[in-house]
């Protein structure tokens, strides 16, 4: 039986420019959104563009397990969709969120641009503006 071995790891896409963040400056950043409770695990941060999210997000979100209920729900959805953005691309700014949805409560991702913070429903691929009155995050946390 013949070893088979990767030379290099294998690209998902071109690295997106990061722009880097202090904890402070995320807190900052996140304060407007008047969250109950904020938990940055990281000192440092890297932001992307919203273009770079969505292709990023796009190879993340392929091949996602089933919907379950109870078993791997929308909570479930967001903390793997930033475990695989941490670990795909080492970027640590999409944040695993709980608060208000359409749905009801429910969870699901907050990303930080450059410029801007975007809500990400990973079940359904749709970026959500922050000031989108039916969506209102309660808490989130960011790390990886």
């Amino acid at each position: 039986m013949s070893q088979f071995k990767f030379n290099k790891p294998i690209e998902h896409i071109a690295k997106p420019k990061e722009f880097p963040l202090s904890s402070a400056a995320l807190y900052l950043k996140l304060e407007p959104l008047k969250l109950r409770n904020i938990y940055l695990w990281d000192s440092y941060f890297w932001a992307i563009t919203l273009e770079d999210w969505n292709k990023v997000l796009r190879d993340v979100c392929l091949g996602m397990p089933k919907y379950s209920t109870s078993k791997f729900d929308c909570e479930n959805f967001a903390m793997l969709t930033a475990a695989r953005v941490s670990e795909r691309y080492q970027i640590n700014t999409c944040g695993v969120a709980v608060g208000a949805s359409p749905f009801g409560e429910h969870g699901y991702n907050l990303l930080v641009c450059p410029d801007t913070l975007i809500y990400f429903e990973p079940q359904t691929g749709e970026f959500v503006p922050v000031e989108y009155g039916s969506y209102k995050a309660h808490f989130v946390l960011f790390g990886g």
